[in-house]
């Protein structure tokens, strides 16, 4: 009445209000979750959703038989109908068959009806477990330079399969990551039919040092499963069961014969001895091109690192520059390495001549043997085995018209080589040079005998030639009878020309002569 306006509200206490015809239904529920596919991790909202308002109703009325996880405090709303709780999956579960049931018969309702049998939501799907790795095998454990072998991974479920790639894995060596140092091998090729088993290929490196008890490593919690839940192991999963080797050494050899001087009668043992076990080693893989004999089957110890065989040398041979080789391609090692190269013998000597005792021969020969003012050549005494106490002295030079330089041997002394220089002003075609064998002796200490002599060589070193043509005249026979004839051959001692039949005189000769004929020059 004073115009002072009231504030807020005012209400009475409440009053039930029951028009409905008598009330003998009971109350229903219906149960729902707000994420029906739960991971790890996760949580959800499940709401209870009753037909009408209701009393009585607490989390022992829940029914989580088949529900795979645990629900928190119930609470309702204003009008007391719908009711709310948070629902929290079992971890490491997998199961796409799970309820949430209500018990009615503990709910009443409003005119204290209470309900009757149960109700249960709709299925939900858990995932709650971590994929994770059962098993792995490395189809070769010890690789060779440059080979590959096949890995094969085998998870627990089905992986999402953009979330596993090869740059989830490395190697690792007392769980130092490989990829920090030298020749860590490389990975290719990953696939998979189902998501759970998986495959790719590892490769060696080609070159460089070789390794042991590798392991395999890989990020467990990069992949996830197809539910989105990541590894069930977190950081560097280290396959430390499955551990194998890099072996980048090729295989080399040394070779050894017993005996390195070889006679008549003999044979000796030839030893290859390998750097590491080999196998394909045969007969095939020996060189026994410079080796002056044959060999015998190869026959090697328990752990195929050395070989032996019988060599016998060919026989009446004399030779000091012998090797046998071993072709290391046709060959490897445990891990696959194959050999690179050749590899030699030192030099040993055969000599499997029948008892020495003659003595050396020599053969002697001009490098030019038509010598003329300015001129010198080489001379060349070969001998028909090594020989000593060869000198100048040795050499004859009464019939050679000329002098004769230092002589110069070979490495095996059978050889021996001087520069001759002819006698100025000679003209003279029969001229040689000898050697006193006598002074020379062989290994065997046998001395030579007698002499040695070159074919004949021509000195002419005479100034401008101002002298006319000489001729010297011999018949092939010279005693003809009835029927026979013979060669008539006139040397002249420098070419000539103009000579024909008519310069020929037959007045004492009691016979004719046929058609001259000219050597090449004249």
């Amino acid at each position: 009445i004073a115009g002072n306006a009231g504030v807020g509200t005012a209400s009475s206490s409440n009053y039930t209000v029951s028009t409905r015809s008598a009330n003998t239904a009971d109350p229903t529920v219906t149960i729902t979750l707000a994420d029906t596919s739960l991971t790890v991790g996760e949580t959800t909202a499940a709401t209870f959703a009753f037909s009408e308002a209701v009393r009585g109703f607490t989390n022992d009325d829940v029914v989580l038989t088949d529900a795979n996880g645990t629900l928190g405090t119930l609470t309702a709303n204003a009008d007391g109908k719908t009711w709310t709780a948070t629902f929290t999956p079992t971890a490491n579960v997998e199961d796409s068959s799970n309820t949430i049931g209500v018990n009615l018969a503990g709910v009443t309702d409003a005119a204290g009806t209470a309900g009757t049998g149960s109700a249960s939501s709709a299925n939900y799907s858990i995932d709650t477990k971590r994929p994770l790795v059962n098993s792995i095998t490395i189809a070769d454990t010890k690789l060779c330079a440059g080979e590959s072998t096949t890995v094969t991974l085998t998870f627990s479920e089905a992986l999402n399969r953009d979330s596993f790639t090869l740059n989830n894995l490395c190697i690792t060596r007392d769980f130092l990551l490989l990829t920090n140092l030298t020749n860590p091998g490389t990975f290719s090729n990953l696939r998979t039919t189902d998501g759970i088993t998986w495959q790719f290929t590892l490769t060696a490196p080609t070159s460089g040092t070789s390794s042991t008890g590798n392991n395999l490593g890989m990020s467990g919690d990069s992949m996830t499963d197809i539910a989105g839940n990541a590894g069930g192991v977190r950081g560097l999963i280290v396959f430390d069961d499955a551990p194998f080797d890099f072996d980048l050494v090729r295989p080399t050899a040394t070779i050894t014969l017993a005996d390195s001087a070889l006679t008549v009668g003999e044979t000796t043992t030839v030893t290859f001895t390998f750097s590491e076990p080999v196998t394909g080693f045969t007969r095939e893989d020996i060189v026994l091109t410079d080796a002056n004999g044959t060999l015998s089957t190869l026959t090697p110890n328990a752990n195929r690192t050395v070989w032996t065989a019988t060599f016998t040398p060919t026989a009446n041979v004399n030779d000091t520059t012998n090797t046998i080789s071993v072709n290391l391609t046709g060959l490897t090692d445990d891990a696959g390495n194959a050999g690179v190269g050749n590899t030699s013998s030192s030099n040993y000597t055969v000599d499997t001549r029948p008892a020495d005792t003659t003595g050396p021969t020599a053969t002697i020969t001009l490098a030019d043997i038509a010598l003329t003012v300015g001129e010198t050549t080489t001379v060349t005494i070969r001998f028909n085995e090594p020989v000593t106490g060869f000198a100048n002295d040795d050499i004859v030079l009464t019939n050679a018209n000329g002098t004769l330089g230092t002589l110069t041997p070979n490495a095996d002394r059978t050889v021996w080589t001087a520069t001759f220089t002819p006698t100025a002003n000679v003209n003279d075609p029969t001229n040689t040079i000898s050697v006193n064998l006598t002074g020379v002796t062989d290994d065997a200490g046998n001395a030579g005998v007698g002499t040695a002599s070159s074919s004949n060589y021509t000195v002419d070193t005479r100034s401008a030639d101002t002298t006319g043509p000489t001729a010297t005249i011999t018949l092939a026979d010279s005693a003809l009878t009835v029927g026979e004839t013979t060669t008539v051959t006139i040397r002249f001692n420098e070419p000539v020309t103009n000579f024909d039949a008519s310069d020929i005189v037959l007045t004492d000769a009691n016979g004719t002569l046929g058609t001259l004929t000219a050597n090449a020059d004249g």
